[in-house]
């Protein structure tokens, strides 16, 4: 669960956030009561890619559902070349 902090408490207390967020915390920074940014640990790049394999594996099974012929493979090279 994403805790809230204020943002004066955060500037004020950043290398212990830092600390708790490392640890795998999460923190939504508010301002005057609005949440203004979230503070929460970065995501390995193995982790990004397997969350975008995941995505395309899904968008390929469903596409293959409706029974398009889509190359998905063919649209990343095509948005790569850009």
């Amino acid at each position: 669960m994403k805790q809230s902090v204020g943002s004066f408490d955060a500037k004020t207390h950043l290398a212990a956030y830092l600390e708790r967020v490392e640890r795998g915390e999460t923190f939504v920074i508010t301002r005057r009561g609005r949440p203004a940014a979230e503070l929460r640990p970065v995501e390995s790049a193995d982790s990004q890619r397997r969350a975008a394999l995941a995505a395309c594996t899904e968008l390929r099974e469903r596409l293959a559902q409706r029974g398009s012929s889509v190359d998905v493979a063919a649209w990343v090279r095509e948005d790569r070349e850009r």
